[in-house]
């Protein structure tokens, strides 16, 4: 068992860096897991209302719906090293094409991040505001 549960009923996971990673507590808590032992390895600050964590290019993002903005995480350091700002209520998330893309249920948009730089380099209208949603990037 898991010393730790997700901080929302409709929350995400990520792998890489050799771990887990999950938001675990609403208040702003990301949870590092070793899945070999299956124990929390680090507990990082992140901004609250953060539930969506995706890793890519080295680092793992993750979004605030209560700040707007997405969290990069600094796997070597377990801490936060930026916070950019994108559209409203940004929920979930997915990677794909040296971006980060995020789906913000409070504009409907969806704010494409440059993963390299942390630049918002697009915010496309996609007319879906409101809860729920999930968001996927593939076939390029």
């Amino acid at each position: 068992m898991i010393a730790a549960a997700p901080a929302d009923w409709e929350g995400c996971i990520a792998a890489g860096a050799g771990s887990i990673w999950l938001a675990s507590d609403a208040k702003g808590v990301l949870s590092r897991i070793d899945p070999n032992t299956n124990s929390v390895i680090a507990r990082i600050a992140i901004p609250s209302g953060s539930y969506c964590p995706v890793f890519a290019d080295g680092s793992v993002w993750v979004t605030s719906t209560e700040h707007n903005v997405v969290a990069r995480i600094d796997p070597a350091v377990d801490q936060v090293i930026q916070q950019i700002p994108v559209g409203r209520n940004p929920r979930f998330a997915t990677a794909g094409a040296s971006a980060l893309w995020t789906l913000n249920q409070g504009d409907g948009t969806i704010s494409r991040v440059n993963t390299r730089n942390s630049e918002v380099v697009a915010t496309i209208p996609a007319g879906l505001p409101g809860p729920g949603g999930e968001i996927a990037f593939g076939f390029g």
